[in-house]
């Protein structure tokens, strides 16, 4: 049968509120990604609101299938996210992010729960976990605490450690 409009952009939400649980990017940097910067089981931010947000970090085990779908057919240079197409200043996830206002109050959800409640649910597992913070500053692009031997010194916690971390999520 044929797919309508409808439910490719339904599936594209689907998609990206799991990679949001499975990865704790911001809503553009998973627009963004494009088929290059999540291989080799990593996600590569390049592009990010601030300079501690550019990062490459671990993609959960769980969304190999689901970015091995996305990337059927693609090119590496190609958005992962191909159907979402440019708004105002090049931001692609604008439409989503007004379907996921939409769907969450026809659900009877209120304003407390906004797209950017995913990352919050993503830090709070963490902490819950018991992740150190600074592993967590570096999975969600945070600023690091300014101390002296991990804010200044420091030049991160390793790739095995945050994997580590986000496979408890």
């Amino acid at each position: 049968g044929r797919i309508n409009k409808e439910d490719v952009q339904e599936r594209a939400l689907y998609d990206s509120c799991t990679v949001a649980i499975d990865t704790g990017a911001r809503r553009e940097e998973r627009g963004q990604r494009t088929v290059d910067s999540m291989q080799g089981g990593t996600n590569v931010i390049a592009d990010a609101k601030s300079s501690a947000g550019n990062r490459t970090s671990p993609r959960h085990s769980k969304l190999k299938p689901r970015v091995v779908r996305l990337s059927a057919g693609a090119k590496g240079s190609d958005y992962l996210f191909r159907k979402l197409t440019a708004a105002q200043y090049g931001h692609r996830t604008d439409a989503i992010g007004k379907r996921f206002g939409r769907t969450k109050a026809a659900l009877g959800y209120d304003g407390r729960y906004v797209f950017h409640s995913l990352r919050k649910t993503v830090a709070t597992r963490l902490e819950q976990a018991g992740v150190l913070e600074n592993v967590a500053s570096d999975i969600l692009g945070h600023e690091k605490a300014a101390t002296l031997s991990y804010g200044l010194y420091s030049s991160g916690t390793s790739i095995e450690q945050m994997r580590s971390a986000i496979e408890t999520i």
